[in-house]
């Protein structure tokens, strides 16, 4: 298997490659089922078997499901945690799955009830480890319907850590927002970076996208893009990206994190993909 200098994580495709181990919010991990590629795929095959018969077949079955990626969820089975870690936290809403689907019956449903408080918190969420996949470039796609959603406030429904770097992509009423930040000893930088649309009306379904590139030096370039409400964000960040994957490098779909809210928080989450290359 080929890998690349400066980055990422690619998938542990081989039956029984994972064992359990302490996320960034000290849970143990269970061991991560295999991916719908299958064990024992070659994650970097070129060749006209193995992986890419199997991507083939889950393109097949997953319209939405790139040819080369390297992870893609449905949630059309009534068991809607296949091929993902357990929740890390169970605390701050629900999980369970809706019949209800972007592209054919079936997603996530994470309900989330009001709190007070002053800071964002870390909520509930599914966790696909990520830390053995290697790349260059990373594309994540996701479908995401807000059916009740409150007035002021933040939602992060996915957050995707590569290497030292954490990515939350936040819905609000104004629009969507990314945010980056580093795991580091002192020194980092972080951002936020802020659409400028309207919000996505309630029980639409919207597909968003987040395009990473790695440069030299640890620089990233991103692209953020969401659809209907046409959100675009560009940015890039120089500092200190270390391009080593760590153990707890994950995609977490659901809620990430939340702001304080007096109302409730209802979601709806399918059709995601992952592709590392």
């Amino acid at each position: 298997m080929r890998v690349a200098r400066r980055l990422l994580m690619m998938l542990a495709l081989g039956a029984g490659a994972a064992t359990a181990c302490s996320s960034v919010l000290g849970i143990d991990e269970p061991e991560v089922v295999p991916t719908i590629l299958g064990a024992g795929a070659d994650a970097t095959s070129d060749g006209a078997t193995g992986r890419d018969a199997l991507v083939d077949a889950a393109a097949d079955a997953l319209p939405f499901c790139p040819r080369d990626a390297s992870f893609c969820a449905d949630f059309t089975s009534a068991n809607f945690a296949i091929n993902w870690n357990d929740t890390p936290s169970p605390t701050l809403g629900q999980l369970e799955r809706s019949g209800e689907g972007a592209t054919e019956p079936g997603s996530l449903q994470v309900t989330v009830p009001q709190f007070t408080g002053t800071q964002n918190r870390t909520g509930i969420y599914l966790r696909r480890r990520i830390d053995t996949l290697r790349g260059e470039r990373i594309h994540f796609e996701g479908s995401v319907r807000f059916d009740a959603i409150p007035e002021q406030g933040d939602t992060a429904p996915f957050a995707l850590t590569i290497g030292n770097a954490l990515f939350y992509l936040y819905f609000t009423q104004a629009g969507w927002r990314v945010d980056d930040l580093y795991y580091c000893d002192g020194g980092c930088a972080d951002g936020q970076h802020r659409g400028t649309q309207a919000a996505t009306p309630l029980h639409t379904w919207e597909r968003i996208s987040l395009d990473i590139e790695l440069g030299g030096a640890g620089r990233f370039v991103a692209t953020f893009t969401a659809s209907p409400s046409n959100e675009r964000l560009s940015f890039s960040l120089d500092p200190q990206f270390s391009a080593s994957p760590r153990f707890d490098s994950y995609l977490a779909a659901g809620v990430a994190a939340a702001s304080p809210a007096t109302t409730d928080r209802k979601i709806l989450i399918d059709d995601i993909a992952l592709t590392v290359r």
